[in-house]
């Protein structure tokens, strides 16, 4: 059997989820890659900043090396092109840029999230920019006459979903809660014209 599967097969999918998911079990079982967590507390400010990152480096470094392993046998490689690291906590201003990933002062998105340190900014391009779309969706839908039922399925189909991912992994600001409440209950209360 070589490497892969023809394109279109039924069974690629499945496939790649156990090579990912057997790569992900070996991540989580590697002591190296959890090096961060055993930094001393008792070093000195400056020292314990060198060493944090001294520490994430290695920790780091490690996962590069496993991922290297996981290429030569998988032929999955990583595209350091593509790829952007973001210090974080006590190296957020860190200047170090190692590994030849870029390592951006931008907001960063990963599987269609934004990650960044400035809360406003992390809560615009998660939150407010998907309730623009449910704005959009809202006109859209509000002129097409829908039967109460028709509603709640265009709420459970097409509004809810657009926060259910972001907010399994951010917590929603209270002032998106309070402006996507209102638009739901309009949408649903919406009489028939």
């Amino acid at each position: 059997m070589e490497r892969g599967v023809r394109e279109g097969d039924p069974l690629s999918p499945y496939f790649f989820v156990i090579v990912v998911e057997t790569l992900a079990i070996v991540i989580r079982q590697n002591s190296a890659i959890k090096v961060s967590l055993l930094v001393k507390r008792k070093q000195s400010c400056s020292n314990t900043l060198m060493t944090r990152q001294r520490f994430y480096e290695i920790e780091v470094q490690a996962l590069f090396n496993l991922l290297d392993v996981f290429r030569k046998l998988s032929g999955l490689r990583v595209n350091t092109s593509k790829t952007e690291g973001m210090w974080v906590g006590s190296l957020r201003n860190n200047e170090s840029k190692p590994f030849g990933i870029k390592w951006s002062g931008e907001p960063i998105k990963a599987l269609g999230v934004y990650y960044f340190y400035d809360t406003k900014l992390l809560h615009e391009k998660n939150f407010i920019e998907r309730l623009d779309s449910v704005k959009k969706l809202e006109n859209i839908w509000s002129s097409r006459g829908l039967s109460v039922y028709g509603r709640v399925t265009v709420i459970e189909s097409f509004i809810i979903p657009k926060f259910v991912y972001i907010l399994s992994l951010l917590p929603a600001p209270k002032e998106i809660v309070h402006r996507v409440e209102p638009n739901i209950i309009l949408i649903s209360m919406e009489r028939n014209g």
